[in-house]
Parts: structure tokens; sequence; C-alpha cells
């Protein structure tokens, strides 16, 4: 998963950060809650790990803004000292899907994004155009037709619908799919090429436009 991890303590962060690495996932890291807003503009993120107490925008607000304007949809965890229950309250009224006290352990961060992982696995079906895609099965569905996508044309085409309507940068694609920076962009062109042809040949209603210095990005069509 690509993770968008918001702390203002640069060795809390780092720690974090190294394990989420390790353990397979791509990090994103902001000290204040402005600059994890910027991130998570550019970028699509499959998980938010958001402290409270954080500069600029608090961690709650952050949440509102990602909720509320950017509209997305993806999981939320807050981790804070603060252990009250009115602030748990304020943290899943804002739009948080879980709340981790400090200090906790890695091995529990690490359970809690599984169990998240499991909920969104589950119940995520994806719609557009005249198409739906389950990302844990890789099942495109162009009316009541079944498409089962190599791995790497789903990894793509998930990426690209969750970050719809905006675009998902190249830089961001490659590092969710390969995980790291390919030399250069032959092997995504084949792939965004590859999809582009099923999307076409099964009329789904859908299909991958170039963003120039960007990336790619979903548009549906009137087929």
């Amino acid at each position: 998963m690509r993770i968008l991890l918001v702390e203002d303590d640069s060795d809390i962060a780092a720690n974090i950060s190294d394990f989420l690495t390790a353990t397979g996932h791509v990090v994103d890291i902001a000290h204040d809650g402005a600059d994890g807003l910027r991130l998570a503009r550019e970028h699509a993120h499959d998980l938010f790990l958001l402290d409270v107490n954080l500069p600029v925008l608090s961690g709650f607000e952050l949440c509102r803004v990602l909720r509320e304007t950017l509209h997305i949809e993806a999981p939320i965890l807050f981790t804070t000292a603060r252990s009250a229950l009115p602030d748990k309250l304020s943290g899943f009224e804002a739009g948080g899907w879980d709340y981790l006290v400090k200090p906790f352990s890695l091995a529990e961060l690490d359970a809690r994004i599984r169990a998240t992982q499991l909920r969104t696995s589950a119940a995520s079906t994806c719609r557009l155009g005249r198409s739906s895609f389950r990302p844990a099965t890789r099942c495109l569905t162009v009316e009541n037709t079944d498409i089962q996508l190599p791995r790497i044309q789903a990894a793509l085409l998930s990426a690209l619908l969750r970050a719809y309507p905006h675009p998902a940068d190249r830089g961001g694609l490659i590092a969710e799919i390969w995980g790291e920076e390919e030399p250069d962009s032959a092997p995504l062109r084949s792939h965004v090429s590859s999809l582009r042809n099923v999307l076409a040949r099964h009329g789904a209603g859908i299909e991958v436009q170039l963003v120039r210095g960007l990336g790619y990005r979903l548009v549906e069509t009137r087929q």
C-alpha cells in the first residue's frame, strides 16, 4: 500500500516509516498538516496515519478536509498521546477509522493496518463508466462480463480509480507497482497501453488519458 504518514516528531516518523517500508509499503512523510494536505492532493494513498497535534493544521482538521473537500474514502488512523474519550470521539467524528494512543508498539500498528486492509478489500468495489472493478480479485466487470486482469494492469487501474477524477502522478504509479524508481518510463507506458486496449475492447466506458508532465488519469467516454 501507499501510506501517507503525517507526524511532526522526526524521530517517530523515521521509526514508523522504516518499519512500514520494511513490511512492503510505500511511505510519504509530512511533518505538518499543510504539507500533508499537499501530498494528499498530489498522490493517491491507500491509508493515512495522522498525528493529532500537528503544526498549521491539526490531524482532526486535516481529516475533515480529506473527507469533505477531497472526498477521500481511504482509511484514516490517528496516532496521538491524547487518550481521553472526548478526543477519541472527535477523531471518529472527523472521519477516522481507528485511534492509536502513544506510545504504541509497531506490532500493534501493523495489526491495525492489516485490519483496515481486510475491511477495505472485503467491501471495496469501484464503479465508473459502464464498469466495476474489485481490486481484491482483480476482476473488471463490464455489463455482466467478467475480465480477469493481470497483476500489473490491476494495480494500475486500482491506483487510477483511487485518484479519480484527479491524475495519478507517474512516479507514484511506478513506486506502487514496482516498489522503486524505474530507469525509464517504457514499462509503465507499455502497461498503460495494454490497459487502454482492454478497456476499449470491452466498452468499459472509461479510458486512460495522458496528463503531460504529470502522469495519467481516468476519464469517462461516450460510447
